[in-house]
């Protein structure tokens, strides 16, 4: 792929411009996407809200720890069923961030629309975890390291349609040349996130904002690299 490719030449400052218009041009589906994507998985742990809350209302005194089984066991599956959830809707997010940074249509339906790509995304972030828990081990430096070069990697296996391992070695690859800009992208949001989450209610509309501006501006930068970014409009 990469002998492929036909890189856009695009200032970190022309990616940021075009992402704005990007995300006035579809207000929409941006906010109304993010905020499902983050907050309809949350449901599944409602289960497990009311059996800890069970937990805490047996008898200290005649405690039977037979009891603690179906309570650990409800939070355990609503555990699991949140993280599976959450990454279905998130791999429909990225289907819809590629859609919109190549000024094609990207409707809501694409949210349920790639599930033949769940079970490679699904190891795939397994892996990345394991990654960056294992360069965390080694100081926050390396994590960071390998979290930008390994970060094109979701857009690959929903892109391309690739493995979890030839999406890790090809966006490797892709992010030379690219790194102090995914590495500014990443600082902006981090410090954004910082600022708006101090402002009471308004601060969580502004976050969902963030995360869809970060989402798209990676999403630009590896369509930049490929060579098919199309600007709004």
């Amino acid at each position: 792929m990469s002998d492929g490719m036909n890189k856009q030449s695009t200032e970190f400052g022309d990616l940021l411009s075009m992402v704005m218009a990007m995300v006035q041009e579809r207000i929409g589906i941006i906010i109304g996407g993010t905020l499902f994507f983050s907050i309809a998985p949350a449901l599944c742990l409602i289960p497990a809200g009311i059996s800890i809350f069970a937990l805490g209302a047996l008898n200290a005194d005649n405690f039977d720890f037979l009891k603690l089984i179906p309570i650990m066991g409800t939070v355990g599956v609503c555990t699991l069923a949140f993280l599976a959830s959450y990454f279905a809707l998130r791999l429909g997010w990225v289907a819809i961030c590629l859609k919109i940074t190549k000024a094609q249509a990207a409707p809501f339906s694409e949210f349920f629309s790639n599930f033949d790509k769940l079970a490679n995304f699904l190891i795939l972030q397994f892996l990345l975890t394991l990654i960056i828990s294992a360069g965390m081990v080694c100081l926050v430096v390396p994590a960071i390291f390998l979290g930008i070069r390994f970060c094109f990697a979701p857009l690959l296996v929903v892109d391309q349609n690739m493995g979890p391992i030839d999406a890790l070695k090809t966006s490797w690859t892709m992010v030379e040349g690219s790194g102090m800009k995914i590495f500014l992208a990443g600082l902006a949001y981090f410090v954004i996130n910082m600022i708006v989450g101090m402002i009471p209610l308004l601060g969580i509309f502004a976050q969902v904002l963030a995360i869809a501006f970060f989402d798209l501006l990676i999403t630009s930068l590896y369509r930049a690299t490929k060579g098919d970014l199309i600007p709004p409009g």
